[in-house]
Parts: structure tokens; C-alpha cells; sequence
């Protein structure tokens, strides 16, 4: 008997969704393992600890790298890209065996980004509402990627049934994972409008307050891929799953990839703050923000700007050695007429322009009596 060579055994990968799946996930694998590498580096540059929200990231990333794994295996060895008529049925038993898994990745991954990101908010904000709320949200997201994990579990009885239908039965796996992303969504949304009103109230210019919501608000990428993956899950159809799932696994690995490095954005303000370039546009931004301004009330963010010699053109002089009184430089009497009125003018009494500060101080006549006592006397009086 002769041996048929089966016309629908696999070549590698040669179709666009395949080739495409491959290159998404070396590109945004390379590209979340660099922001965790660029966040470490800022905590060991200002020389602070890790915290838990550095290590939930750092766990994250290491599931991508699974995650990573569990997709190409699904390419080559699944025939993902494909359309199931074109590959052996071996394939598509083998892809279906890898989606359990990925499913179980997925969840993981994405719950531990955004609780990452959640942490990180509960550090930075002090408010004990803002606190309650962002525990709340975690524990929906730690809720959530329970859920993931069981429904991948146990939506199939026995579990092998998601691959061999003939043993067993299973529930609508389509409506199942489209209900999974639509709450997936919904903390999106939640973890996104978690922190606007904290940052809106931040006393800042308006150059830096748009510039936090920019990074605060990298979160919206997010959200388009979680939409992106429910549009594409409600059209995967199990007779050619192959193929129909391979776009919801496009959108299913960017969305923690892109995660990590939205997690990993705010903390790269030190490495930028070194960058010349990146500090003169930031500085030219503030000054023109600061325009139009008058001091701290007017809202102006020069208030809040840490002046330097070089970059403002001002020369700071030492007004008095340290432990010497407010207004008590170069000879003048504290408490005259003269030290005030150069204190208020600003006048420097060394010599050229120099930043003054004045401070009053509030003392009752009993407690000067009882000072003047103590000073003469000594403690027993």
C-alpha cells in the first residue's frame, strides 16, 4: 500500500498574519524588555529601592517572555496565520492546546501590568480615598485575571475537550472570551481616569499639568487594543481557527507588551531631566507657560523651578553664613528699618543683585519675658 502524501501538511510560516505575528512579537518584546531595563536603571541613577510596583513589573515581564514563546508556538507548530483547510489537523489540535495556555498567560500578564500601575499611584498619592479606590481597583483586577484563569480552565469538561470535541463538551468559547475583554475594558477605564482628578488638582503649571496627563494618559493605547481584540474575538469561528483567531492574538500580546512600557513611562522623568535637549525644550515650554502669570497664585510654574546659574543667567550669592539671622548681613542691625526695607527691596547689601528672604516672626510678650528671664537666670527662674 502505497504512502499519500497529504496535501495539507503545513510549510513555515508563509502567509501575511503569520509573518506578522512573528515580527509583533519580537518587536514589542524588545521594546517592553528595554522600558523594564530603562526603568531600573532611573531607580539605581537616583539610588532608591525597588518597590512593589517594580517588582509586579518585573513579573510581568518575565510572563511576556512566556507569553512570546506560547504565540510562536502557536505559528509554527500550530499553523497560526493560517486557514485550518491548509495545515494538518495535528496542527490545529496543537493550536488549540496552546491557546489554553496563552489564555491562562494572558490574563496573568495584563492583571499584573495594571496592578503594577495601580501601586504605583497609591505611592505617589496620599489621599486615603484615592487609596481605597486604587485597593478597589486592584482587587477587580486581581478578580479578573482569576477569572481568565478559570474560565480557560473549566470551560471545557473535561479540559482536553478544547481541543478534541469528540470527548466532551464546551460552553460558547467566543462569547466567553468577548465578555472577558469587555470587563478588561472596563478596568482600562478605571485604572485610566483613576489618578485625572489628583493631577488636575496638582498646584503646577500648565505646561506640566498637560504634561502628566500625557504620561498618565499613555493608558489610552491600551484601551484601543482592548477594543480592537473584542471586535476581532466576536468573529473567531472554531471551524477555521486557525486563521480567525490569529488577529485577537495580534491584539491579545500587544495589549501587556505596550502595557509594560506605559507602566514603565513615568519613571523615566531622571534619565530625561540628564538629556540637554529634552531639558531646554521642558524649560523653554515652562517660560512661555509661565507668562501671563503672577507668582504662585497666577498659577505660573516658574514658582516651582530649581534656579541655576547657567540656565537662568542669575548669579547666587551667599547673603549670610549659615546659622546667622535673616536680615543680620554685612553689619546691619536685625530688626532696623534699614535691613527691612533692603529685605522687602531686594536690595543685596554685598553688593549686585541677590535673591532676599524675609521672615516675621510672631512672639508674645509674656514669652519674650519669660525668654529674657531664662537667658539671664538660667532654668530654675
Amino acid at each position: 500500500m502505497g504512502v499519500i502524501n497529504s496535501p495539507r501538511s503545513m510549510d513555515p510560516p508563509n502567509t501575511s498574519l503569520s509573518v506578522a505575528l512573528i515580527c509583533l512579537v519580537f518587536t514589542f518584546t524588545l521594546t517592553s524588555t528595554g522600558s523594564v531595563i530603562l526603568r531600573l536603571v532611573a531607580k539605581k541613577y537616583t539610588k532608591t529601592r525597588l518597590l512593589p510596583e517594580d517588582y509586579t513589573i518585573i513579573a510581568a515581564q518575565f510572563c511576556v517572555y512566556v507569553y512570546a514563546v506560547a504565540v510562536l508556538l502557536q505559528v509554527f507548530v500550530g499553523g497560526a496565520g493560517h486557514h485550518a483547510h491548509d495545515v494538518d489537523p495535528s496542527h490545529v489540535s496543537n493550536f488549540l492546546k496552546i491557546l489554553v495556555a496563552v489564555q491562562i498567560i494572558y490574563g496573568i500578564t495584563v492583571g499584573l501590568v495594571k496592578i503594577s500601575i495601580c501601586l504605583f499611584y497609591i505611592r505617589i498619592f496620599f489621599t486615603r480615598p484615592f487609596r481605597l479606590a486604587s485597593w478597589i481597583v486592584i482587587g477587580f483586577l486581581v478578580a479578573w485575571s482569576l477569572s481568565v484563569v478559570l474560565n480557560a480552565v473549566l470551560i471545557c469538561r473535561p479540559v482536553a475537550a478544547n481541543w478534541d470535541p469528540n470527548i466532551g463538551n464546551c460552553a460558547n468559547q467566543t462569547t466567553s472570551y468577548t465578555i472577558i475583554g469587555v470587563v478588561d475594558l472596563l478596568t482600562d477605564i478605571a485604572v485610566f481616569i483613576l489618578p485625572m482628578k489628583m493631577i488636575w488638582g496638582l498646584q503646577v503649571g500648565t505646561a506640566k499639568r498637560v504634561a502628566l496627563f500625557c504620561v498618565f494618559g499613555l493608558g489610552v493605547s491600551t484601551m484601543v487594543l482592548a477594543v480592537m481584540r473584542i471586535i476581532t474575538l466576536a468573529r473567531v469561528a472554531y471551524s477555521d481557527v486557525t486563521y480567525t483567531a490569529g488577529s485577537p492574538l495580534i491584539w491579545s500580546f500587544l495589549e501587556p507588551t505596550i502595557g509594560v512600557t506605559v507602566a514603565c513611562g513615568p519613571l523615566f522623568a531622571p534619565l530625561l531631566k540628564e538629556n540637554r535637549h529634552f531639558r531646554s525644550i521642558t524649560n523653554k515650554i515652562s517660560s512661555k507657560s509661565s507668562k501671563g502669570g503672577d507668582g504662585v497664585g497666577g498659577g505660573s510654574s516658574a514658582a516651582f523651578e530649581r534656579l541655576t546659574e547657567e540656565e537662568r543667567g542669575v548669579k547666587l550669592v551667599k547673603i549670610a553664613p549659615r546659622g546667622m539671622g535673616v536680615g543680620s548681613a554685612a553689619g546691619a542691625r536685625p530688626g532696623t528699618r534699614d535691613s527691612d526695607d533692603d529685605l522687602e527691596s531686594g536690595k543685596s547689601v554685598m553688593g549686585g543683585e541677590a535673591i532676599r528672604v524675609k521672615t516675621e516672626v510672631d512672639v508674645s510678650y509674656d514669652e519674650y519675658i519669660r525668654s529674657s528671664r531664662t537667658a539671664r537666670f538660667g532654668e530654675g527662674v
